[in-house]
């Protein structure tokens, strides 16, 4: 049984599959309380798709985010701030050409920096 979270995720990886030439790209985004690696086979189905896709991860969650969000392809990173962190992830986000989208007011709000 999908939490309704996923199953939003769900619906929206469909529908954009079905409607690709509106749809650019889908993103995963909010915050990590759960899982991101659950999210993979959503990933897989709009890749197939030849959806872009981005994911916030690594803000205020584990590194575990981070690994699962490269793990699915991802062009963009929302945050990526526990990079920081972790040299392999970040030399694999730099060798990736992966862009990281970086909100300073919203690290401040989460805590994820001082």
């Amino acid at each position: 049984m999908l939490d309704p979270r996923q199953r939003h995720f769900a619906q929206l990886v469909e529908g954009s599959a079905r409607a690709r030439s509106q749809a650019v790209l889908v993103d995963l985004a909010g915050t990590e309380s759960q899982p991101t690696g659950a999210y993979a086979g959503y990933f897989e189905q709009a890749r197939e798709a030849g959806l872009g896709l981005t994911c916030h991860a690594g803000e205020t969650g584990s590194l575990e985010h981070l690994e699962s969000a490269l793990a699915f392809g991802v062009a963009r990173i929302g945050h990526g701030t526990l990079l920081g962190s972790e040299p392999r992830l970040l030399q694999q986000v730099r060798r990736r050409g992966i862009c990281l989208e970086v909100s300073l007011s919203s690290n401040l709000a989460t805590g994820a920096v001082p």
